[in-house]
């Protein structure tokens, strides 16, 4: 195996395991993980049949939230390997619905974060201060996001009906 994918698929578990929170990735994390999209997409330029390369493309794509991407690519992982093993499919099957959430909402990962931080500064991380979505609509309006309301119409789409649910089901997931 390459030295860089040995390398990589370790310091990706590491990471991994220790960075996100929720759908997120410690911010320190992003640029080593663009690192390894592009040193991953220069080796699959050059041999585009390195099943464990899409594999930990796919990773890489899924920890930046590039869910279409990381979707892709891990089918393409799965079809290079000529096996359809049962974790593959519950983890193509999750990335297809991270896909399909961040889809409907209408605010970036970044937006998402600060909404998240603007929450737990109004003490809405705890359940009885978080009972409504005064806060979430405050952090609209001073963020000027248009069409407010269709941003919490997505978000009840979502299940997410109170602040509280909003900072424990999607910030933190």
């Amino acid at each position: 195996m390459n030295v860089f994918l040995w390398e990589s698929r370790k310091q990706l578990s590491d990471t991994i395991l220790a960075g996100p929170t929720g759908w997120f990735v410690d911010k320190a994390s992003v640029p080593f993980f663009e690192s390894c999209r592009h040193r991953l997409e220069v080796i699959l330029s050059e041999n585009p049949s390195r099943a464990d390369a899409w594999r930990l493309l796919s990773q890489a794509e899924e920890c930046l939230l590039n869910y279409p991407r990381a979707v892709f690519c891990l089918e393409r992982a799965i079809e290079l390997e000529g096996t359809r093993q049962r974790k593959d499919l519950k983890k193509l099957a999750q990335l297809k619905e991270y896909a399909r959430e961040w889809a409907a909402l209408p605010l970036t990962p970044e937006q998402v974060q600060s909404l998240g931080t603007y929450l737990v500064l109004c003490g809405d991380d705890k359940e009885p201060l978080g009972r409504t979505l005064e806060h979430t609509r405050a952090w609209l309006a001073m963020n000027a996001i248009p069409s407010p309301e269709s941003v919490l119409d997505s978000l009840r789409t979502l299940g997410l009906r109170t602040d509280f649910e909003i900072y424990h089901n999607l910030v933190r997931g």
